[in-house]
């Protein structure tokens, strides 16, 4: 707001209340000075009463609009001067007209008006027009002026009376006014000195904030810096350090400073030390590793930033040592993990070839003791080299679990019926007579890919725990079946699981149940509701981590005293594989079968194995050339069995190949390493060695599904 603003805001108050208190003051002296009129004119008492009873009124009425309104001021000013000065006038008409006394009225209202207003001198001019106008002019007129003496004496008085009074209204008003510049200037400098007050209290508050800031966080960094910093002075002498020493070396703060650094150097070689403090000292910054000595004798691999830094007070050397000693241990691991990989590698190519000559000596050991004319003193021998055959096939398996040493998830097609019959295996021990399994494992259920070796872990963990819940004896009950998990499905299902078809598994017992209150953490990674030393919980936390990488679901549903149910959902695939006991029927084909490897004993057993059921078929060793066989005769073609693991070519690529060729030709993928069926597209998979019936069971289940493009 500028001055002139302030300066009529101000006015406009100090008249507004002014007018208030005239008007009021003005009703009250109006009806006072009817004491007046009762001694000095007792005749007129009441007439003059009257007079001012009415214009006491009228006073009161304008009050109380002005209070409404609080507009138009200098209207509620002049009405309330015209209404006085009238009433004056009938008083001194009453009295003698131009020899009256009574003129004096005009001076009383004329004092009360510029007594009490703090009115503008041009106002004043107004009121004084009017005082005077109302007295002179009614006389002139309506009075016959018999003594001129008296009446000019009256109005001399009266006009000295008005020009004094507007002489000092001019003087008061403008004193007012530099009053109110004088009130404006102050005012503002007063705000203004607090304003800046404010300002360089906030400035100083806002530097003290930025100083302890600045103080507090040099302080955390250096006190809780993931290094152990060291400062020294220019000969070497610990004078700060933060309390990563302490983690560290095993040193409190207390016993380092004041020492020399060389206290952590004490078992080694301090000249090449002392040549890097020098270096240090003339500006160079140097990085290097070194071997430390904590405080209980034991090394500390360290890397180590240093610097000297100049300050008021002299040169610092600040050293930054980073604890090392686990870097080493893993660099260490890595290497080793490096030559069990390469060993791992070699195991798993002399385990392919290895499969594939087994599959020649358990195959042909097959064809022999299957033909009617072998000698039986034969028989037991050829029983012998079977029994070895498979002895060596367990062998091969314990070399490629361990080549898969290390890897988090070996992908491969597996029955998820064929894993729980594996785990049950493996718990047969634990089961009690009280317990009853039912199993309702669904047949000819689409294949799942993942990591069998974990997997067999899940259902093996959930099967104990299952048997564990039941101390007094009940029932198990294993299902499963395929389900299609869309909008409309009526389970409890993840949120992230994708809409699709899903192989489901149920775990059902009758046990003690799990409470209420601990069902949401039982996945929880050492959580177990189990008493002390029988359990680590991490079992549970193991599954619900295994099911998640293989993209699925687990939900868990309980009630103490009746029992829980887990529920497994694993995304399903659109092939079907074979349970590990096939049951062989009549199987007949109406065209050739192209049998595909690279070892040609492979290939003559399977030949062999083929013919003698009557089968048409046709066998390479070299891919290539079965892949020009198969364009230029695929109507012939019924069935390809390939090995998936050859020279000079990838496997999913040449199944991708024969499937450009023919969208509809059925295959078998083969291998002797069951990590090379990850990521194969085939009808079915046979894994090396392999027996006579599993390729017959296999060829007979593939030939009986339907057609891809069904």
């Amino acid at each position: 707001m500028d001055k002139q603003s302030y300066i009529n805001k101000e006015l406009t108050k100090t008249t507004q209340t002014h007018t208030q208190l005239l008007l009021t003051i003005g009703a009250i002296a109006i009806l006072l000075l009817s004491i007046l009129d009762y001694f000095v004119t007792p005749d007129f008492f009441k007439t003059f009463l009257l007079y001012r009873i009415i214009a006491a009124s009228l006073f009161i009425v304008l009050m109380f609009l002005y209070l409404k309104t609080k507009k138009y001021t200098s209207i509620y000013i002049i009405i309330p001067t015209l209404i006085v000065s009238i009433m004056v006038e009938l008083m001194i008409f009453s009295l003698g007209g131009h020899q009256s006394t009574y003129y004096a009225g005009f001076i009383v209202v004329f004092v009360f008006l510029f007594g009490l207003l703090p009115i503008s001198f041009k106002l004043s001019v107004i009121l004084s027009f009017i005082i005077y106008g109302t007295y002179f002019f009614p006389i002139i007129i309506f009075d016959n002026i018999t003594n001129p003496r008296i009446f000019i004496n009256n109005n001399i008085f009266l006009l000295a009376t008005l020009s004094g009074g507007l002489l000092w209204r001019y003087i008061n008003y403008r004193i007012l006014l530099n009053k109110l510049s004088l009130e404006y200037d102050l005012e503002k400098s007063r705000n203004e000195l607090r304003l800046y007050s404010e300002r360089l209290e906030e400035l100083v508050n806002e530097r003290t904030r930025e100083l302890k800031k600045s103080e507090t966080m040099l302080k955390s960094l250096f006190e809780k810096a993931n290094d152990t910093i060291i400062l020294t002075d220019p000969e070497g002498r610990i004078t700060n350090v933060n309390s990563k020493v302490k983690e560290q070396y095993g040193y409190e703060k207390e016993e380092l400073i004041g020492q020399n650094i060389l206290v952590l150097e004490k078992e080694q070689d301090n000249r090449l030390f002392l040549e890097r403090y020098h270096r240090l000292l003339n500006g160079e910054s140097l990085v290097y590793e070194t071997t430390h000595v904590a405080k209980d004798g034991s090394p500390v691999h360290v890397d180590v930033s240093a610097s000297a830094v100049t300050l008021e007070d002299g040169r610092v050397v600040q050293f930054i040592v980073r604890n090392i000693t686990e870097k080493k241990r893993l660099q260490a691991q890595l290497l080793h993990a490096q030559r069990m990989e390469s060993l791992g590698t070699l195991t798993g190519g002399i385990a392919h070839d290895f499969n594939n000559l087994l599959t020649s000596i358990v195959g042909y050991t097959d064809l022999i003791l299957a033909e009617d004319s072998i000698p039986s003193e034969l028989i037991p021998k050829m029983r012998i080299i079977e029994t070895s055959a498979r002895k060596a096939t367990q062998i091969v398996n314990k070399l490629l679990n361990f080549a898969k040493r290390g890897k988090e998830l070996e992908i491969v097609p597996f029955n998820v019926n064929d894993v729980i019959h594996e785990a049950l295996d493996l718990a047969h021990r634990r089961f009690r007579a009280d317990i009853t399994l039912e199993l309702k494992l669904k047949q000819n259920l689409p294949i799942i890919k993942g990591d069998v070796a974990l997997m067999e872990q899940c259902t093996l963990n959930l099967i104990l725990n299952a048997i564990d819940a039941m101390p007094e004896g009940g029932t198990l009950e294993i299902e499963t079946e395929l389900v299609n998990i869309d909008s409309n499905f009526d389970k409890p299902v993840g949120p992230d699981l994708k809409e699709g078809p899903y192989i489901r598994v149920t775990f059902r017992d009758t046990g003690i149940g799990i409470p209420s209150d601990k069902i949401d953490r039982i996945f929880d990674p050492f959580f177990t509701t189990k008493g002390p030393d029988k359990g680590t919980g991490l079992g549970l936390a193991m599954v619900y981590g295994i099911i998640k990488e293989h993209g699925g679901y687990i939900n868990v549903e309980s009630e103490l005293g009746k029992g829980t149910t887990f529920e497994i959902y694993l995304p399903a695939s659109q092939m079907v594989m074979p349970g590990l006991k096939p049951t062989l029927d009549s199987l007949r084909t109406t065209g050739r079968i192209l049998v595909i490897d690279d070892e040609v004993p492979v290939l003559e057993f399977f030949k062999n194995t083929l013919l003698q059921e009557g089968m048409n078929v046709v066998v390479f060793n070299d891919p290539y050339a079965a892949y020009e066989y198969f364009k230029e005769n695929k109507h012939l073609v019924e069935l390809i069995i390939s090995d998936i693991m050859m020279p000079n070519i990838d496997g999913k690529k040449l199944i991708t190949g024969f499937r450009d060729i023919s969208r509809n030709i059925k295959i078998i993928a083969m291998s002797g390493i069951k990590e090379a069926f990850a990521d194969i597209e085939a009808d079915g998979y046979l894994f090396k060695p392999i027996k006579r019936e599993f390729i017959l069971e296999e060829i007979k289940k593939v030939m009986s599904s339907p057609d891809r493009s069904c």
